[in-house]
C-alpha cells in the first residue's frame, strides 16, 4: 500500500520559501533611519515578539519568507509573523539545526498530516 503522505522535509520546504534574515534586517534598519519613508507600510506595532515562560523576550535568530497559509499555522502556534509588501516573514527563535527539527514545525506537520 503506497502512502500519500509527504515527508516533513518536503512539507516544510514547500511552505518555508527563503532565508530572509538579511532582507528583514535591512527593512528594520531603513525603517529606523531618521527621515526614512521607504518602509512606512511596515507595521511594527502589529508584531508580537515571542516570550519565554518567565515573560522574557526571546531572541529571533532567523527570518524566513513563508507562504500565507503556513504563516496562519505559525501564528496559531504563537510564532512571530510580520507582513510587508505582500511578503510574510516568520521570526525563528532557534538556529543551528534543520527547520524540520523545530518543535513548532513538527507540531504543524503532525496537525496537517494526521
Amino acid at each position: 500500500m503506497a502512502s500519500n503522505s509527504i515527508s516533513i522535509g518536503d512539507f516544510v520546504y514547500s511552505h518555508v520559501l527563503y532565508l530572509a534574515s538579511f532582507l528583514v534586517s535591512e527593512i528594520f534598519l531603513a525603517r529606523n533611519s531618521e527621515g526614512s519613508k521607504r518602509f512606512e507600510e511596515f507595521d511594527f506595532d502589529s508584531i508580537t515578539w515571542p516570550v519565554d515562560e518567565n515573560n522574557e523576550d526571546l531572541e529571533i535568530f532567523e527570518w524566513w519568507l513563508v507562504d500565507r497559509h503556513f504563516s496562519d499555522k505559525l501564528l496559531a502556534q504563537g510564532e512571530t509573523i510580520i507582513n510587508y509588501a505582500n511578503m510574510t516573514f516568520w521570526g525563528r527563535t532557534t538556529t543551528g539545526q534543520s527547520l524540520t527539527m523545530d518543535t513548532v514545525i513538527e507540531d504543524i506537520y503532525n496537525e496537517v498530516h494526521n
